[in-house]
């Protein structure tokens, strides 16, 4: 199975796991789409650790925390 993330804070409100599994169930691909709350860079260090290993296939970031990220 593929897994995919969109990952900062806030998260909550974020429509895009409902769009994407929604869209990968039509297609009958194997695949899911969640959310991560991500608070700060350490824990963002420790999800993309978790991603390298579990062999996550790709990450969205919210906007607010790309600017956190890329300062």
């Amino acid at each position: 199975m593929y897994k995919f993330y969109v990952i900062g804070s806030p998260i909550k409100q974020s429509k895009s796991p409902a769009f994407f599994n929604y869209i990968f169930n039509k297609l009958n691909l194997d695949a899911e789409y969640k959310s991560k709350l991500i608070n700060n860079n350490q824990e963002l260090a420790v999800f993309i650790d978790y991603c390298k290993q579990e062999q996550i296939k790709g990450i969205n970031i919210t906007m607010p925390q790309k600017q956190a990220i890329l300062s």
